[in-house]
């Protein structure tokens, strides 16, 4: 059986349970999305977010776009994924990120 291939969407720490348990779940976690690395205390040091971070220690792909709109969503489709956003996928996405 082939394994279901995946692409996940999130940043904050309560996003990471479900992330780890897909890819322990063995899906074929293609790209992960998350927030871009925000400046945070005194120095302003720039972090990465939990999903990034653990996405990162498990040699996951990661995308970090300033903004999730067709743009972001067509670098990622023009990469080596090409087949991974089809027509319907796209609307179903377009639909989500509007609802959100």
């Amino acid at each position: 059986m082939k394994k279901q291939r995946v692409v996940y969407f999130g940043s904050p720490e309560f996003s990471l349970p479900p992330l780890k348990t897909l890819y322990l779940g063995g899906y074929d976690i293609v790209g992960v999305y998350t927030q871009e690395p925000k400046k945070k205390f005194r120095g302003q040091k720039k972090y990465n977010t939990p999903v990034q971070q653990w996405a990162e220690s498990q040699l996951l792909p990661v995308f970090t776009p300033k903004k999730l709109d067709d743009t972001s969503l067509r670098e990622f489709q023009d990469g080596e994924e090409q087949h991974l956003f089809k027509e319907p996928l796209k609307i179903m996405i377009k639909r989500q990120v509007l609802l959100l």
